[in-house]
């Protein structure tokens, strides 16, 4: 073999060697599974849901925070695919998870964008008698109604 032909074909295991390292390093990462979705609390009380990326942040009512019945309003912010026409659902559970109300949230701004828009959503509830633990849950309105694009958010409150 001569010298050209060595150095051709240390050329050409090379160049197959770095189309196959940068074949891995640039391929798109799996969809997150329901197992990879997280739920933090930052020092300033805001709850984040995290699935691949921060969609949901609440401001209102923060974890833990004691509610009563009447009127509930609650606040946040959402990335625009968590709306459907500028409206996503959420409602007041026990804490076995029973519906005791539901409602929407509205997004305050442009709701057809990749970015956080602001949300404010109002619920009129009566807490059940012994009731003193419970969920608010947010959900994504998923408007295809394929079970595998629903997200949803509980943030555990407790009813005075």
């Amino acid at each position: 073999m001569s010298k050209y032909q060595s150095k051709s074909i240390f050329y050409i295991v090379f160049l197959i060697v770095l189309l196959v390292v940068v074949f891995f390093l640039l391929r798109k990462t799996e969809a997150p599974t329901e197992n990879d979705v997280t739920q933090e609390t930052s020092k300033s009380v805001e709850t984040i849901i995290k699935v691949g990326n921060d969609e949901i942040k609440i401001d209102f009512p923060t974890k833990g925070q004691i509610i009563s019945s009447g009127l509930l309003e609650v606040k946040g912010q959402a990335r625009g695919s968590w709306y459907f026409e500028a409206n996503a659902p959420f409602e007041i559970q026990d804490n076995n998870h029973n519906k005791i109300a539901q409602s929407y949230v509205t997004a305050q701004g442009e709701w057809m964008t990749t970015e956080f828009v602001p949300f404010v959503g109002k619920i009129n509830f009566v807490v059940p008698e012994g009731v003193t633990e419970g969920f608010v849950v947010f959900r994504n309105d998923n408007a295809s109604g394929e079970p595998q694009f629903d997200r949803k958010l509980e943030v555990p409150v407790r009813f005075k």
